[in-house]
């Protein structure tokens, strides 16, 4: 199975496949009229065909559509596809002319994706996945087939090379002529997902027969599915809502629920904000362990503490865990002492993942010197305070923990990213 992939705020991952649409206009108009279209849709993603551009050879208006189509899709990740007639597409240039165009946009940074076709050679898409590489562009690199469906062994080689080329995204479209070539491509996705794919791949099977496919990729491994808001860009292309309401009720019918994802650690290693993110980027629950307590309770912990002691909101702690984990498909995060009692760590790990977040002394003082809310730290604090209780608490954290993420010097998508990764 695939490691995942993030773009901007969206995760290519296992499970429903990621709603793509394609923009096909030809004037900057049209094109810019087609993107308010999307954005009322629930596209995830977005397609330039820039092969439909009637400018596409002027570099100055290229980069200046750009430029536009990035600043309206406020945040929506999008690929930027040259699709030649060789390939199914309706641009007519030249191997340098394409080369030059796809180098623009890497070097304009406002794609996020450039795709890439096989067919093309290897040397001319070794060249534009390094410059990809070197402008921190992302690359699907793919391959059509318009008039048949190859054999399942020959579909597998084709995205295994991809793959080795090193394509962030594999794709293949193919063209069936019978039932059976629709089974063929279904087997071949399912082959390379099981067997070989390090990286999301994407399949579809076109026209009417292959309608299917473009809303099984839960079941079978592809990540991306294509459909339409104004003007299909392939046979067989579903509306984007009605796709994304397929999609929703198979995932919702085959899927089992998530297992919680439960982060620990030391107060100032990040534990909210990362538990924020992580929610945004899997529409998970977040539930903060210390939040629940305060709302049940009516009182705010370091009041707790004061008044009561910390034994008191121990016990406190150990019921609210018990009832959090209830639940599924949740991101908790949890009190930095929540490990100090057994049965709080053998309550997680029958329920979920446990991930440790650090940070060196450093940075949690640097994090928590401001926060007068800290029951077991006051305003006063030093290095060699948080050095202490660090190391009293550091077999309690290690010995809980599933998996453990250094939070030092890392962006908040970095570290999800990290999470991510080691969980799957």
């Amino acid at each position: 199975m695939f490691s995942t992939l993030k773009l901007k705020n969206l995760v290519l991952k296992k499970g429903r496949p990621v709603v793509c649409v394609p923009v096909t206009g030809s004037s900057d108009d049209e094109i810019l009229s087609e993107i308010q279209l999307i954005k009322q849709t629930s596209a995830q993603m977005v397609e330039w065909r820039a092969d439909f551009y009637e400018k596409l050879s002027d570099s100055k208006s290229l980069n200046k559509i750009i430029k536009k189509i990035f600043k309206e899709l406020e945040g929506l990740p999008f690929i930027f596809t040259i699709r030649t007639k060789e390939e199914g597409g309706n641009a007519n240039i030249t191997k340098k002319e394409y080369l030059e165009a796809n180098k623009l946009v890497c070097e304009s940074n406002y794609a996020d994706i450039i795709d890439v076709e096989l067919n093309l050679g290897d040397e001319l898409v070794l060249e534009l996945i390094n410059k990809a590489k070197d402008e921190n562009v992302k690359v699907i690199v793919s391959k059509h087939d318009f008039k048949k469906t190859p054999t399942q062994t020959e579909m597998v080689a084709s995205l295994i090379k991809m793959q080795k080329l090193g394509a962030d995204i594999a794709k293949l479209a193919v063209m069936p002529n019978t039932k059976k070539d629709l089974l063929t491509l279904l087997a071949a996705t399912d082959e390379m997902y099981s067997d070989h794919a390090k990286i999301p791949i994407v399949t579809m099977s076109m026209g009417k027969i292959g309608i299917s496919s473009r809303i099984l990729g839960e079941v079978f491994g592809s990540a991306i599915t294509f459909g339409s808001v104004k003007r299909a860009s392939a046979p067989g292309q579903i509306p984007a809502d009605e796709l994304s309401e397929v999609l929703d009720i198979i995932n919702k019918n085959i899927k089992e629920e998530a297992n919680n994802i439960i982060l620990i650690g030391f107060m100032g290693t990040g534990k909210t904000t990362v538990s924020k993110e992580l929610a945004k980027m899997y529409g998970m629950k977040i539930v903060d362990s210390d939040q629940y307590i305060e709302e049940k309770e009516g009182m705010k912990i370091h009041d707790m503490f004061e008044k009561y002691g910390e034994q008191y909101f121990r016990d406190l702690e150990s019921e609210a865990i018990k009832e959090i984990l209830n639940n599924k498909n949740q991101i908790i995060s949890c009190g930095g002492g929540i490990i100090l009692r057994d049965e709080n760590v053998e309550n997680m790990k029958k329920n979920g993942n446990i991930v440790l977040l650090t940070a060196s002394p450093s940075t949690i003082l640097e994090r928590v010197k401001k926060d007068n809310n800290r029951p077991l730290l006051s305003s006063n604090v030093t290095k060699e305070d948080i050095i202490k209780l660090l190391e009293k608490r550091k077999s309690r954290y290690y010995g809980a923990t599933d998996i453990y993420v250094d939070t030092d010097d890392k962006s908040v998508g970095e570290i999800c990213e990290e999470i991510v990764n080691k969980i799957l």
